[in-house]
């Protein structure tokens, strides 16, 4: 292998913006709700992120849960692609099915059309379709340029037979993006095992603080991008 994988690293804040591009990743995808799998994020926060230094792709889902959206869900994912677009987004993160575990081929060819001509991820809805070979050759005719899976399995290291065969049979028409449960200890194994090019991992740390006006010992917690996950990483691919 020649020169290792770029990172894309999920973010929910800015500050998450700002230490995946302090910490040497090549791209962000911004989201809310990190709980629920991901969901768009505001407008605010999109536009605040544009102006960073980093490649940002933004997540357009209405809500968790399937990818099977009614008509008015696609309305609200096409005025999203809009207001990220204006607000200066690299990209955009996107799928559609139907309830047989299909594209959603009428949805998705609204959707491209919106983005153009930005990046276009397909998220890990690719993980739940029911025949993924013929879906990478519909995505490639669709003109999307990446597709973010895990491999249909519950990570990408379980995932890797699929993940190179995915590889293979894309050919460098689009690009596949390995997700879940991606770390410093598996990240140079799926790469040199698979023969991607490029890696997505959340890179999130908890963190606690206790909470003054509630019983003792209750603490609260949220989560924050950590740059010692991020370099684990890139130090674990050199």
């Amino acid at each position: 292998m020649s020169q290792i994988p770029k990172l894309e690293i999920v973010v929910d804040s800015f500050s998450g913006v700002q230490t995946a591009s302090d910490s040497g990743a090549s791209r962000v995808e911004l989201c809310s709700s990190i709980v629920e799998g991901g969901i768009t994020p505001s407008y605010g926060l999109i536009a605040l992120a544009a102006r960073h230094h980093i490649a940002l792709n933004v997540l357009v889902r209405p809500r968790a849960g399937d990818s099977v959206y009614s008509g008015f869900e696609i309305e609200t994912m096409l005025e999203d692609i809009f207001a990220s677009k204006r607000a200066g987004a690299n990209g955009v993160v996107i799928g559609a099915l139907t309830s047989n575990f299909e594209l959603n081929l009428e949805a998705m060819k609204s959707l491209v059309a919106a983005a153009s001509p930005l990046e276009i991820t397909f998220h890990r809805a690719f993980d739940v379709v029911a025949n993924p070979l013929e879906t990478l050759e519909e995505l490639v005719n669709l003109g999307v340029h990446r597709i973010l899976t895990s491999g249909q399995q519950l990570t990408a290291e379980m995932g890797i037979p699929l993940l190179k065969t995915l590889v293979q049979l894309a050919r460098g028409r689009l690009i596949i993006l390995p997700a879940a449960g991606i770390n410093a200890s598996n990240a140079k194994k799926i790469w040199h095992q698979t023969g991607v090019t490029e890696l997505h991992f959340s890179a999130f740390e908890t963190l606690e603080f206790p909470i003054s006006k509630i019983p003792a010992g209750k603490l609260e917690t949220r989560t924050q991008t950590s740059a010692k996950k991020i370099q684990a990483v890139l130090e674990s691919l050199a």
